[in-house]
């Protein structure tokens, strides 16, 4: 079975996609442990690209000419929310 050039475009942009959904985690994960973005994605894709805006915020754009012209923006989570603890009869 021969795939149309439509059909394996959909293919390359479905599995960039999944690549970026990695990325977006593995760099959320990242800079809540070290607190800082990493320099470069940990998945070592060469379809994608970090680029640190700020302490808190970064985007993840594709390499790909005409696949998913939209960047991916990453915002760092705050501090965790005190919680009160209340003392139960």
């Amino acid at each position: 079975m021969r795939l149309s050039p439509e059909d394996l475009e959909a293919l390359d942009l479905r599995a960039l996609r999944s690549e970026a959904l990695i990325a977006l985690a593995e760099v959320d994960v990242a800079r809540a442990e070290k607190g800082q973005w990493p320099r470069a994605l940990p998945t070592r894709t060469t379809s994608l690209v970090l680029k640190p805006v700020d302490e808190t915020l970064a985007h993840i754009r594709s390499c790909v000419r005409g696949l998913m012209p939209d960047l991916l923006v990453v915002k760092a989570d705050g501090p965790p929310a005190l919680r009160q603890v209340r003392d139960v009869p």
